[in-house]
């Protein structure tokens, strides 16, 4: 996806009890997926990761794009989680990240096996109600591959 504009609905902070939309993008069981240039704003998901709930997705590659205002329970912009031992990277470079918010992870929540990595990128005003105002990581035991974090 690229030079892409998505705004989901502008009233979303003002009303985040009532509303349920899903993500942006839901991912399964992929190899690549490849975000440059887009801007998405005003995206609500009452579960994981406004834009991106990614499930065992090779990788992610995201550069020059902002995200404005998203919000969700675990990941305010990208959920990115393993099912299996398959290994996830995410390297999101020059990305700019403002005001998006979630219970866990303000722009990202991961769980384990995950890799990654963010490059030159600008954080501002990302907020989380409980764990990570950018970055909340779980591992869990029952996966045997670790995660990793690069800024």
């Amino acid at each position: 996806m690229t030079s892409c504009t998505i705004k989901c609905n502008s009233t979303y902070l003002a009303n985040t009890t009532t509303q349920s939309f899903s993500s942006v993008v839901y991912l399964s069981t992929i190899s690549k997926l490849v975000l440059s240039q887009n801007t998405v704003s005003y995206c609500f998901y009452g579960n994981t990761g406004s834009f991106i709930h990614a499930a065992s997705v090779g990788e992610i590659t995201d550069s020059t794009s902002t995200y404005k205002n998203n919000s969700a329970a675990s990941g305010g912009v990208y959920s990115i989680t393993s099912t299996t031992a398959a290994l996830n990277v995410m390297t999101a470079t020059s990305c700019t990240y403002e005001w998006n918010i979630a219970a866990a992870g303000g722009v990202i929540a991961t769980t384990d096996g995950v890799t990654v990595t963010f490059k030159s990128c600008e954080f501002n005003d990302n907020n989380s109600t409980g764990n990570g105002g950018v970055i909340s990581s779980i591992e869990s035991s029952t996966n045997s591959v670790d995660s990793t974090l690069t800024i």
